[in-house]
Protein backbone atom coordinates (compact mmCIF):
# COMPACT_ATOMS: atom_id res chain seq x y z
CA UNK A 1 0.00 0.00 0.00
CA UNK A 2 1.29 3.62 -0.68
CA UNK A 3 2.49 4.97 2.39
CA UNK A 4 1.74 8.92 3.91
CA UNK A 5 2.42 10.77 6.19
CA UNK A 6 0.02 10.95 8.95
CA UNK A 7 1.13 14.06 9.79
CA UNK A 8 0.99 16.05 6.36
CA UNK A 9 -1.88 18.13 5.98
CA UNK A 10 -2.44 20.01 2.41
CA UNK A 11 -4.60 23.37 2.17
CA UNK A 12 -6.11 23.47 -1.51
CA UNK A 13 -6.47 26.82 -3.17
CA UNK A 14 -8.11 26.12 -6.20
CA UNK A 15 -7.50 29.50 -7.85
CA UNK A 16 -4.07 29.55 -6.68
CA UNK A 17 -2.42 30.24 -3.31
CA UNK A 18 -2.64 33.63 -2.34
CA UNK A 19 -0.47 35.96 -2.82
CA UNK A 20 2.32 36.83 0.22
CA UNK A 21 0.83 34.36 1.82
CA UNK A 22 3.85 32.00 3.16
CA UNK A 23 5.25 34.78 3.60
CA UNK A 24 3.37 35.85 5.86
CA UNK A 25 3.55 32.65 7.73
CA UNK A 26 7.24 32.87 8.04
CA UNK A 27 6.98 36.29 9.57
CA UNK A 28 4.75 34.61 12.23
CA UNK A 29 7.25 31.81 12.51
CA UNK A 30 4.88 29.45 10.88
CA UNK A 31 6.45 27.70 7.86
CA UNK A 32 4.85 25.81 5.14
CA UNK A 33 5.70 24.51 1.77
CA UNK A 34 4.09 25.08 -1.87
CA UNK A 35 2.90 22.57 -4.07
CA UNK A 36 1.26 23.40 -6.60
CA UNK A 37 -2.07 24.72 -5.83
CA UNK A 38 -2.04 23.89 -1.86
CA UNK A 39 0.26 24.88 1.01
CA UNK A 40 1.34 21.90 2.62
CA UNK A 41 1.24 22.23 6.35
CA UNK A 42 3.18 19.42 8.62
CA UNK A 43 2.68 19.94 12.14
CA UNK A 44 5.41 17.89 14.91
CA UNK A 45 5.59 16.50 18.17
CA UNK A 46 7.40 20.13 18.92
CA UNK A 47 4.65 22.31 17.32
CA UNK A 48 2.39 24.31 20.52
CA UNK A 49 -0.69 25.50 20.49
CA UNK A 50 0.99 29.14 19.85
CA UNK A 51 1.83 27.93 16.70
CA UNK A 52 -1.57 26.33 15.70
CA UNK A 53 -2.44 30.14 16.52
CA UNK A 54 -0.30 31.84 14.47
CA UNK A 55 -1.45 29.63 11.36
CA UNK A 56 -5.04 30.15 11.91
CA UNK A 57 -4.98 33.75 12.57
CA UNK A 58 -2.77 34.58 9.17
CA UNK A 59 -5.39 32.23 7.29
CA UNK A 60 -8.45 33.90 8.55
CA UNK A 61 -6.51 37.32 7.48
CA UNK A 62 -6.00 36.41 4.27
CA UNK A 63 -9.52 34.54 3.68
CA UNK A 64 -11.09 37.94 5.09
CA UNK A 65 -9.22 40.09 2.51
CA UNK A 66 -10.25 37.91 -0.17
CA UNK A 67 -13.48 37.92 0.80
CA UNK A 68 -13.47 41.81 0.92
CA UNK A 69 -11.95 41.53 -2.98
CA UNK A 70 -14.88 39.49 -4.23
CA UNK A 71 -11.69 36.73 -4.78
CA UNK A 72 -12.35 33.27 -4.33
CA UNK A 73 -11.60 32.39 -1.28
CA UNK A 74 -10.30 28.81 -0.66
CA UNK A 75 -12.04 25.95 0.87
CA UNK A 76 -10.25 25.37 3.88
CA UNK A 77 -12.82 23.06 5.39
CA UNK A 78 -11.28 20.24 2.72
CA UNK A 79 -8.48 19.54 4.21
CA UNK A 80 -6.83 16.57 2.35
CA UNK A 81 -3.45 14.72 2.90
CA UNK A 82 -0.40 15.91 0.97
CA UNK A 83 0.77 13.61 -1.89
Amino acid sequence: PEQRGPHFLALGFPAGVPEGLTERLAAKQVHVSLRGTSLRVTPHLYNNEADRAALIEVLRTICRRLLAAKTEVPDLVAIDRAG
